[in-house]
């Protein structure tokens, strides 16, 4: 049964710069009074506080799989909007292309050195632009490279990553229409890389290998599957990374005693960078579809319904 309580996000709007620039008033006023609410003015269910956010999450009665999933619209199925063994099958190849093993040979051998060569450049002065030329550039050059998109191709992959990820953060007609252009240039580039990926038998340490090789020994993901895939790491890990390098920056400028504390404890680091996701995330929203009818901290979510 949805509430017919007097609608309180009726003179919200989450595209204000007002609300995007501080939106902690607004979350806390919802936590303490409404954790979970169907909003009349947005036609769909809320869930704010942290128990009916992990009831949303947990409960086998909510789905991924969403026709309005912007993913969804550009990639196809992938693991974050299907469920079930499907999803499961899914995260094990993906586990197995980015393992712990793997992550420390990328660290290595790529994201360290990316950095460097970034900060040498702002250390000269190339550009004063923190968010072009480091926050957004970092994880352009660092996944690119744990993809296996080769250098020569690295201003092809940026141009069609700009289109793909203004869709994901902003869905209009214009950046779906220019988004979906995108994707029709970058699935034939995969396909054709992941073939000659293939025939030549390159076994460097990659993203695609990886998914190559499982594709090969097991029989899965499809190749159509490992495509999908790979086009999914462009906002997962390229346009996720972007924000929370911005924000750590922002952090620290705002905050030189903060700044001070982590040049003299270093090791202090990854806790900042942990608390900074915990304190100021980069996103803010998921999307969950009622499966079938339920219930939230007593609150009735009738099947088909959005949350």
């Amino acid at each position: 049964m949805k509430t017919h309580t007097k609608d309180p996000l009726a003179e919200i709007d989450f595209l204000t710069p007002a609300f995007q620039d501080d939106p902690y008033g607004v979350y806390a006023y919802m936590i303490a009074n409404h954790p979970i609410f169907y909003s009349e003015c947005y036609g769909q269910f809320f869930a704010f506080s942290a128990v009916a956010v992990r009831s949303v999450m947990v409960n086998r009665d909510f789905t991924v799989a969403s026709p309005f999933r912007a993913t969804r619209t550009l990639f196809g199925p992938t693991v974050v909007d299907i469920d079930g063994e499907d999803h499961r099958r899914l995260r094990i190849a993906l586990s197995d292309a980015v393992n712990v093993r793997k992550n420390k040979f990328y660290r290595q051998t790529v994201i360290r050195p990316t950095l460097s060569r970034i900060v040498v450049r702002l250390k000269h002065g190339i550009s004063q632009d923190w968010v072009k030329e480091f926050c957004d550039l970092i994880p352009l050059l660092i996944m690119s490279r744990i993809i296996g998109i080769p250098d020569k191709d690295l201003d092809f992959f940026k141009r069609v990553c700009a289109p793909i990820i203004a869709y994901l953060d902003f869905a209009t007609p214009d950046t779906k229409s220019a988004g979906t252009g995108a994707m029709r240039e970058l699935v034939p580039y995969l396909d054709d890389l992941l073939a000659r990926f293939d025939r030549e038998e390159i076994a460097e340490e990659t993203i695609i290998s990886s998914y190559l090789e499982q594709h090969r020994t097991q029989g899965q993901p499809s190749m159509a599957e490992i495509i999908r895939h790979v086009s999914l790491l462009i906002p997962a890990a390229i346009d996720t990374t972007n924000r929370l390098l911005a924000i750590c920056i922002w952090m620290l400028c705002d905050r030189p005693e903060l700044q001070a504390h982590l040049r003299a404890n270093p090791d202090a680091i990854p806790g900042f960078v942990a608390e900074i996701l915990r304190y100021e995330p980069p996103i803010h929203t998921t999307l969950r579809m009622a499966a079938a009818e339920t219930e939230v901290l007593g609150v009735q979510v009738p099947s088909g319904e959005a949350v």
